[in-house]
């Protein structure tokens, strides 16, 4: 607040949008039908996990890593500080008359770093601050006891996350709750009810949602005036119950626990904030393995296709060279699944190889109408099945070592291009032609040094 009112607007004020998040706006009077610059939103427990960041740009904000996305135009944007694998606090713009949104924010973000750098100088007051003693997931925990057994927790809601609270389980999402500081605005179609000494909407539509008012939020602003919650259940007749119980709940103060929280908050520029190992980190996919060399590639095909079924880094050591003097040294080999992936961290490329006993070249690029311009042709002196995605993002070259596309065996590689981190591109980036001459190249590379002339 003191930086916004000295360098920004000195009729800033900051309001709690919700229990445990705020919103910095540049007029006490704000209400939706100011322009998007107008408010900067900050929320904490927000989920960000290894998936979102991996299409977020990293950014070191105030000393302390941070990830950023925005739309294409730059209007808008989101500036993530993770505090653990999973979770980070989040700042956001939704809309800005200029391009430069994500300046605008990381200079907010550095002076709230610098406020978190030792956050047990300030608290809140939380009972001037309704429903902020309590975090989503313990209330619903508590609301729901046993018959939640089975089922996965999660912070859930669009202001304020880690007031509200998903439970899901592989069928289906059973109970929900969602908290926030807004204004009571019944639809006109709604019908009123009580539910004690509350009033309510009961909305029947497949789960049951039912949403109250529970009093007001101490907010001087009236679109932040009031409590709100919204609970989903199976059914109208559980959903109205655990209403009323989560209404008496709500004005209770939590358990009391023995956690320590956690210090320092922040991750430095250069610490793991994901938990991957080495390059894994610029891979999406999960169970993923960096590969560290060592690996001998047998002499023959057959032979390297077998140890590969096995052992999948043989595709790797039969690859790094070829795909780095093509693609650059900063693509580094990984194995995933059945696969070598060679990922590298501004993510705007991926490739993956196979080295394959088992498949004919000619099967390959005929059975999705996805894949277009589908070849036969000669590379390197052998037959090669060549074709790409319609949107040109991915390319895949399937060579045959035996010089017979019908014969079993396969030597594979496959091109994928990615807009670049931090930015929301609407289409596919197309591979760039030059990329995918050489990726045939890489494939005939490998035969020749290692598997010899057929």
């Amino acid at each position: 607040m003191d930086y916004a009112k000295s360098r920004r607007n000195p009729d800033a004020v900051a309001i709690p949008s919700g229990p445990h998040a705020c919103a910095l706006l540049t007029d006490p009077k704000w209400t939706p039908a100011y322009p998007g610059e107008s408010r900067i939103s900050l929320a904490v427990g927000v989920e960000n996990g290894s998936d979102h960041r991996f299409l977020q740009k990293p950014v070191v904000v105030g000393g302390a890593k941070a990830y950023e996305i925005s739309g294409e135009s730059g209007r808008d944007c989101v500036l993530d500080l993770p505090v653990s694998h999973t979770f980070s606090i989040e700042l956001r713009m939704d809309r800005s008359s200029g391009t430069n949104a994500c300046e605008f924010v990381e200079d907010y973000g550095a002076r709230a770093v610098a406020k978190l750098a030792n956050p047990d100088t300030f608290s809140v007051d939380t009972a001037k601050r309704p429903f902020s003693a309590w975090d989503g997931c313990a209330f619903v925990a508590k609301l729901f006891g046993q018959n939640l057994t089975g089922y996965t927790l999660a912070p859930d809601g669009t202001e304020d996350p880690f007031s509200g609270c998903r439970a899901t389980s592989r069928e289906q999402t059973r109970a929900g709750l969602k908290a926030g500081y807004d204004k009571w605005r019944p639809n006109r179609g709604d019908r009123l009810t009580r539910i004690g000494d509350k009033d309510a909407i009961v909305r029947d539509g497949g789960n049951c949602d039912v949403l109250w008012h529970q009093g007001p939020s101490g907010s001087a602003n009236e679109w932040f005036g009031s409590l709100i919650f919204d609970l989903v259940a199976e059914d109208c007749a559980t959903a109205t119950r655990l209403a009323a119980e989560a209404i008496q709940l709500a004005g209770q103060a939590p358990e009391s626990g023995a956690v320590q929280p956690q210090r320092p908050l922040l991750y430095g520029p250069d610490e793991n904030d994901t938990g991957k190992v080495g390059a894994c980190v610029d891979l999406i996919n999960s169970d993923c393995s960096p590969y560290r060399g060592g690996i001998t590639v047998p002499p023959t095909f057959e032979a390297a296709a077998n140890a590969s079924r096995v052992n999948q880094a043989v595709q790797c050591e039969a690859f790094q060279e070829a795909v780095k003097a093509a693609y650059g040294e900063t693509l580094a080999p990984v194995t995933w699944g059945t696969h070598c992936m060679f990922v590298e961290p501004t993510h705007t490329l991926l490739v993956y190889v196979d080295i394959d006993g088992q498949n004919r070249p000619a099967e390959y690029g005929t059975g999705s109408s996805n894949w277009i311009d589908r070849q036969v042709k000669q590379v390197g002196g052998k037959q090669a099945v060549t074709f790409r995605t319609a949107d040109g993002a991915e390319y895949d070259v399937y060579y045959s070592p035996y010089n017979e596309i019908s014969r079993r065996g396969n030597l594979h590689l496959h091109l994928q291009a990615y807009p670049p981190r931090g930015v929301r591109y609407e289409n596919a980036v197309p591979l760039d032609p030059v990329r995918t001459e050489l990726a045939e190249r890489v494939v005939a590379l490998v035969d020749r040094k290692y598997f010899g002339s057929r």
